[in-house]
């Protein structure tokens, strides 16, 4: 916060590129569940809380009558707490080095060119971190099911994680593990949920189940879909004479027995664990299965992003620091100076916000096994 009129480690411009990457970045097919859900600028009520409202078919009346007014909507509060999702980077002193020359109008154009591709890329980084913690809850709140413990920061347990009010019936648990290839039934377990349960009780209609790799294999292994297949074809194979290895090939004759998309989703971020060390941690669970309708894509009226204004540009604001807007929605970003012993500058990027369910039956959740097969 102390660099005023340098070219390079100013808050406005780091913010201002973190802003538009985070607007412009193709988020791509890793940040599956981000992809698929807009991020909506919201207050904090909204943020902690539910929209709640019954929608009613208009009444008819003749001229002159007075319509019915029925109630609005609220906000039903969820949780009292709003997700920081704030990470940042050292800025080595080798470029703090070359920046300085730079400043004092001894860089050369190489210097110039390194330090904006190292200012780009870095912004790149901080947005990308943010989008894959966004991405993980996003996720989280499609199998509503979310837990979170790190330094102190604690969303949920293993025992009653975050939820989002999804109906037990849509939240089940297989009776066989599917990895057990005789006596699993993974094709009635999802036409169950999807031609039964989904339709009859909540008038919904899934196109779509995202599993991982494994649990696919598994699905593919079992003797039920061996049968069905088989007799979808009218054809008895014999042992060994489908590819199973053939994935896209398989994919499409899973779906056609059961009628939706099969996508396989098997994303994974870095991140820490509490004593510090570098962990890679899976976005969607080996074993759990996510069944959803494309038609909800980007579509607020069943689930969004809520993003909230971030409280550091309201404090660097009120401190008159440069750069710091206050009331500004995230991603912001800003350097920071941590003294000199060591000479430590350090980026940040953050935002606050919470994935809001609208519709709470839009997703189901299978999940379909446990134990050592699926670690």
């Amino acid at each position: 916060m102390v660099f005023h009129g340098w070219r390079f480690l100013s808050n406005t411009k780091i913010s201002a590129l973190v802003q538009t990457l985070a607007d412009q970045l193709d988020k791509g097919d890793k940040l599956l569940f981000l992809n698929r859900t807009d991020v909506v600028n919201s207050d904090d009520e909204e943020i902690i809380g539910k929209w709640k409202q019954t929608n009613f078919a208009a009444d008819i009346i003749p001229e002159g009558q007075e319509a019915v007014t029925n109630e609005s909507g609220s906000f039903e509060l969820t949780t009292n707490v709003i997700a920081k999702i704030k990470h940042g980077a050292l800025v080595t002193e080798n470029i703090i080095r070359r920046l300085d020359r730079l400043n004092k109008d001894l860089g050369s154009n190489q210097d110039i060119a390194d330090l904006t591709n190292w200012e780009l890329n870095m912004a790149s980084s901080l947005v990308e971190g943010c989008r894959q913690r966004v991405n993980d809850l996003i996720c989280g709140m499609q199998r509503d099911k979310y837990e979170y413990n790190r330094f102190g920061v604690k969303l949920g347990t293993s025992t009653q994680p975050v939820v989002w009010g999804m109906p037990a019936d849509l939240k089940v648990t297989t009776g066989v593990d599917w990895s057990d290839a005789v006596n699993s039934t993974p094709i009635t377990d999802l036409q169950t949920i999807i031609v039964d349960t989904a339709p009859d009780n909540y008038g919904e209609q899934y196109n779509r189940v995202t599993m991982s790799n494994r649990a696919f294999k598994y699905l593919v292994a079992s003797n039920e879909f061996n049968n069905k297949f088989s007799g979808e074809l009218r054809f008895a194979f014999g042992t060994g004479q489908i590819n199973k290895k053939d994935t896209v090939q398989m994919r499409q004759f899973v779906a056609n027995l059961i009628n939706v998309e099969i996508e396989i989703y098997d994303e994974t971020f870095w991140t820490r664990d509490n004593n510090g060390a570098k962990v890679r941690a899976r976005v969607l669970p080996h074993n759990e299965v996510i069944l959803s309708d494309s038609n909800d894509d980007n579509n607020r009226s069943a689930m969004y992003f809520a993003n909230g204004v971030v409280t550091e540009a309201t404090v660097g604001a009120l401190h008159g620091y440069e750069g710091f807007v206050s009331g500004s929605y995230g991603p912001i970003a800003y350097y920071e100076d941590r003294g000199l012993n060591p000479p430590i500058v350090e980026v940040y990027a953050a935002m606050r916000g919470f994935p809001v369910k609208v519709r709470e039956t839009c997703t189901a959740r299978l999940t379909v096994g446990s134990g050592s097969n699926w670690n």
